[in-house]
Formats: C-alpha cells, structure tokens, sequence
C-alpha cells in the first residue's frame, strides 16, 4: 500500500503544469517598463498603449489600471530622483521634492542651510486633515486626558522598534486602542506604515526607513544626532 501511495504522489509531482498565463503576464510587465522608458507622457496614455492586444484570460491575472498607474509614477519618481543628502547643511531642496507626484505643492517652507534649519512639507489635504483634527477634539483631548496622550506616544513610540517589528507593533496597536482612535490610526498606516491590501501592503508616503530610529543612517537619527551633539 505505501508503494502504490508513492506512486500515485510521484505521478501527481510528474503531471503538474505551469499557469499557461505566466509567461504572457511576464511580458506584460517587461513591456510596460519599456513603454515606460519610451514614453514621457502621462501614465494612462502609457497604459493604453500596453494594454492594446492583450488577451482578457491574462488582463484578469493583472492589477488594477489605478495601482498600474502608481507603479508608473514611483518608477518614474526612482529615475529622476535626487541624491539624498547626507546632513543638513545640503544647499538647497532639489526640485523634484517640491511638489507631490500628483503635481500638489508639498514643500511649504525651508529656512536654509543653518545649524536649526526648518524644513516644513505639507500637503493641502494632510493641512485638512491637522484642522479636522483639532475640530474633532484630538489636539483638547490630547492635552487634557492622560490615557489618550499615553496612546498617542504609543503610537510614536513605533519609531524606536526594530525595523521588522514596526507592522507588528502598529498591528498589536490597532487591535488594543478603541475606536476614537481609528481616524488617527488610518492616517498613520496610510502616511508611515502602508495600507494592507490582501496579504501585502501598499508603499507608504514615508517607508518605515526613513523614519525609523533603529535604521541605519536614517534622516530622522542624523538629525537627532546633531541636535544631541550641539546641546
């Protein structure tokens, strides 16, 4: 009986096949990244013309046009971006920085190159959201009730975690603190962590690498670095 079962399992491992798609789907993508190198126009005009003869069985296989778009625009961005500097005396903000990848007004201030230079990026939508916030109470409730500020410096405190346990951490977060913090959790995982979609996340705004103090030549350590050596 063990024999046969062998058998029957070695004829299964023999008769496997291969998704026919992947191959298709493979030069999909290989030809969307040379679309992308040829063509400088926007990303649906790029989509267009990738998308021209492709079978529906591998359109299917494929994301959706709208995260298609983003990995566009994050190529692009990686391409044509600037060095990053190395401390904070860099001359100025390179171009490429000054506004978003939907074309918004980001950086809204920057003092200039001086031992307490102030940097200050912002979008509109992230302003309204600091406004609502303060009509929602949080910034009261925050100066006024103890438990709720603890949680917030929970909160804050990701940046201290491993590199690796930071979406742990978050996740444990969002499982222990209450609904009046929901609001205040999205915009973190949107902004910092990266919106969970099916079993990966998406790229957040700011990659926990660049905020995270356990991170090797991070920008955020090198700048508390130099405020600690100047007191």
């Amino acid at each position: 009986m063990g024999i046969l079962n062998y058998k029957v399992i070695h004829l299964r491992h023999g008769l496997h096949i291969g998704d026919p798609r992947s191959g298709p789907i493979r030069q999909y993508y290989d030809r969307l990244r040379t679309e992308f190198q040829q063509n400088q126009t926007n990303p649906h005009n790029i989509l267009t013309q990738v998308n021209i003869g492709v079978q529906d069985e591998v359109r299917v296989k494929i994301t959706s046009n709208d995260n298609l778009k983003r990995n566009i625009r994050r190529w692009r961005q990686e391409a044509h971006a600037a060095p990053v500097p190395s401390n904070i005396d860099f001359p100025f903000v390179p171009d490429l920085y000054h506004r978003t990848t939907r074309d918004t007004i980001f950086l809204r201030k920057d003092t200039g190159p001086t031992s307490d230079r102030m940097l200050i990026f912002f979008t509109d939508e992230q302003r309204n959201i600091m406004e609502n916030s303060t009509n929602h109470g949080f910034k009261q409730k925050y100066e006024t009730d103890i438990t709720f500020a603890d949680n917030i410096h929970k909160i804050l405190a990701l940046a201290f975690l491993e590199p690796t346990q930071v979406i742990n951490g978050f996740e444990s977060l969002c499982s222990e603190l209450g609904e009046e913090y929901q609001e205040i959790l999205d915009y973190f995982e949107d902004n910092y962590i990266g919106r969970l979609r099916g079993r990966s996340r998406r790229p957040a705004t700011f990659p926990i690498n660049i905020w995270n103090m356990n991170t090797p030549d991070t920008t955020l350590k090198k700048l508390a670095q130099k405020k600690q050596d100047e007191i």
